[in-house]
C-alpha cells in the first residue's frame, strides 16, 4: 500500500545518504593521504564503489559512484590502474544511461581515467571515443553538459596519447563541437589539447585554423564567468606562436572572420 511505497522511499533515500557521506569521506581520505597513502586501501575500496554504479542502481546512485570515481582517480591517480579496465566497462556503458548527469559523469571519468592510466586506456582508446561521440556528443540530450565533458575527455585523449589515436577522425569532430556552451570549467583541458594538435600537427589541423580562432574569439567574448585568466593565457600564447611561425595561413585565416572576432583576436596578438 501507499504507507509501505513511503516507508521504501524513506529507506532508499537513507541509504543514498549514507552511501553518499561514504564516497565523500573516501575521497577525502585518499586526496588527505595521496597517491603512496591511500594505495593500500585501494584493493578493498573500488570493487565496492564500482558494485554501487551498476545499471540496476537509481539513477542518484549510478551517478554519485562515478563521480566518485572519477574524483578518486584525480586524487590517486594512477594507482587506480588495476581496476582501470572494470571502470572502463562501467563508464562506456553509463554513457549510454538516459540520464544526462549519469552520462556526463561517464564521460568526465573516461577522460580523467585516461588523464591518469594512459597505457591502461590505450587499447580500449577507439572504444571510448566511439562511446562519446555516439552517446554524448552526436545524442542530443537536456543540456549541453554531457556533450562538453565529452569534449573533456578527447582532449584528455589527445594529451595523453597522442599519435597512438587516429587524429584526423579526432579532430573535425571535436572541432565541431566547440565552443564548450555548458561546462566551462573545461575550457583550459579543452584549449591545451588544441594548443598541442597546433603546434605538433599543424598540418593536420591547419584546415580548422579559421574555427579555433572562431571558437577562441567566442570564448574571449563571452566575459570572465566562462573563462579563467588560465585558460586566456594558453589562448594568447597560442594565437601569438601561429602569428610569428605560420603567418600566411594565420593572416587567411583571421581575415575570413567576421570583423567583431578579427577585433578579439588581433587584441589577444597585442
Amino acid at each position: 500500500d501507499e504507507e509501505d511505497e513511503d516507508d521504501d522511499s524513506h529507506m532508499a533515500l537513507a541509504e543514498m545518504v549514507v552511501i553518499q557521506n561514504a564516497f565523500d569521506c573516501i575521497v577525502s581520505l585518499a586526496q588527505t593521504l595521496g597517491p603512496e597513502g591511500f594505495a593500500p586501501y585501494i584493493p578493498s575500496t573500488v570493487p565496492l564503489i564500482i558494485k554501487h554504479g551498476r545499471g540496476g542502481a537509481h539513477v542518484s546512485q549510478r551517478s554519485t559512484t562515478i563521480g566518485c570515481l572519477a574524483e578518486l582517480t584525480q586524487a590517486v591517480q594512477g594507482q587506480m590502474a588495476p581496476f582501470a579496465n572494470k571502470m572502463i566497462k562501467l563508464f562506456v556503458q553509463a554513457t549510454e544511461d538516459e540520464e544526462t548527469e549519469v552520462a556526463s559523469n561517464a564521460a568526465f571519468a573516461l577522460g580523467v581515467l585516461s588523464e591518469a592510466c594512459p597505457q591502461q586506456v590505450k587499447p580500449a582508446a577507439e572504444n571510448i571515443l566511439h562511446a562519446l561521440y555516439t552517446n554524448c556528443l552526436a545524442r542530443q540530450r537536456d543540456t549541453f553538459h554531457a556533450a562538453d565533458n565529452a569534449c573533456s575527455a578527447v582532449a584528455r585523449l589527445v594529451l595523453s596519447l597522442g599519435n597512438e589515436l587516429p587524429l584526423q577522425r579526432i579532430v573535425p569532430v571535436l572541432f565541431q563541437a566547440l565552443p564548450l556552451k555548458d561546462d566551462f570549467e573545461e575550457n583550459k583541458t579543452v584549449y591545451c589539447s588544441i594548443d598541442y594538435l597546433f603546434r605538433n600537427h599543424f598540418q593536420l589541423v591547419a584546415g580548422n585554423l579559421s574555427n579555433m580562432l572562431l571558437t577562441y574569439a567566442t570564448s574571449l567574448a563571452s566575459g570572465k564567468n566562462e573563462i579563467h585568466q588560465d585558460t586566456i593565457a594558453v589562448i594568447r600564447n597560442l594565437v601569438q606562436h601561429l602569428s610569428s611561425t605560420q603567418n600566411a595561413a594565420f593572416s587567411q585565416a583571421l581575415a575570413s572572420l567576421p570583423q567583431q572576432a578579427q577585433a578579439t583576436i588581433q587584441t589577444v596578438c597585442s
